[in-house]
């Protein structure tokens, strides 16, 4: 049942931003956080981080709201350890990218999490959709500020995975 009621919220926060709204003013971010806490099926998370992932990349003030409720890091905790070629990991990726873009530009100190899941993800999988994802995200995030973020993005090693995609 949960996982048929999270879907509904999900097509919901696919369509338009009033609707979207009134997810949020229904108290929908908090539910769906703590059900990924929870000790729930795969596809109950996978389902909710989805529903996250419409939200986040409806405008940046809903972004910013999830953002501000810490939903970045714990969906990065569950990509750890999830197997880098499944679904979860894919749509978890899109929607960490939509918590990581948006005008105005999101902190890095708020999306720093994100690198390392990252690196493992990029170093762990071909799936083109995932590659894409994480590549344009990584543009986003090195875009706009200092070397900081440069630094960060060095630190985990990514250039020689991004150098053999170039060769492909």
């Amino acid at each position: 049942m949960q996982f048929e009621a999270i879907w509904c919220l999900t097509n919901i926060a696919s369509s338009e931003s009033q609707f979207v709204l009134k997810l949020i003013e229904n108290q929908a971010i908090p539910i769906l956080i703590s059900i990924m806490d929870s000790p729930t099926h795969i596809e109950v998370k996978e389902q909710t981080i989805w529903c996250l992932g419409n939200i986040s990349g409806d405008n940046s003030r809903f972004r910013d709201a999830l953002l501000e409720q810490n939903v970045l890091p714990k969906i990065c905790d569950l990509v750890d350890v999830a197997n880098p070629n499944s679904s979860f990991t894919r749509n978890s990726i899109w929607t960490l990218s939509n918590l990581c873009k948006g005008k105005p530009a999101v902190k890095f100190e708020r999306v720093r999490r994100v690198i390392p899941t990252f690196a493992r993800v990029l170093a762990a999988t071909d799936t083109t959709e995932v590659l894409n994802d994480i590549c344009w995200t990584l543009s986003y995030i090195t875009d706009e500020g200092g070397d900081d973020r440069i630094v960060v993005f060095l630190e985990c090693n990514m250039v020689p995975r991004l150098c053999q995609l170039l060769r492909h």
